[in-house]
């Protein structure tokens, strides 16, 4: 009965913790500015904490996770009620793009192929 048991289940995830992070990675172009991106992160960060009750923290930066080429990649992390995680990614997500470009910093390009 045991063994049947662990077929139906893969993972499990422990939401019994008082807090979980929300995890975003923004990439940016190489010769940014970074001192304004983190403050702009940062300003996003303390909106959404005083926007969201499930926002257990402002959002912190956690450093340059891979340079590129021509891009660089920003970690940043989110104190969050347990199980909100996925739900405040989706709102930095949006907030983050929405607000680098209205500030005029440029989001690098997809690598995606297109056939013509």
């Amino acid at each position: 009965m045991l063994n049947l048991f662990h077929r139906w289940f893969r993972s499990i995830t422990n939401y019994s913790k008082q807090y979980i992070f929300a995890v975003v990675e923004v990439a940016v172009p190489s010769n940014s500015n970074l001192v304004h991106i983190y403050q702009v992160i940062e300003e996003i960060g303390q909106q959404l904490n005083t926007d969201y009750p499930d926002v257990l923290e402002p959002t912190q930066i956690d450093g340059i996770e891979s340079l590129g080429e021509s891009n660089l990649l920003l970690r940043t992390l989110t104190k969050v009620k347990p199980g909100k995680h996925l739900q405040i990614q989706r709102i930095l997500r949006k907030n983050f793009m929405d607000t680098l470009l209205r500030e005029g910093i440029l989001l690098p390009a997809s690598r995606e192929s297109s056939e013509d």
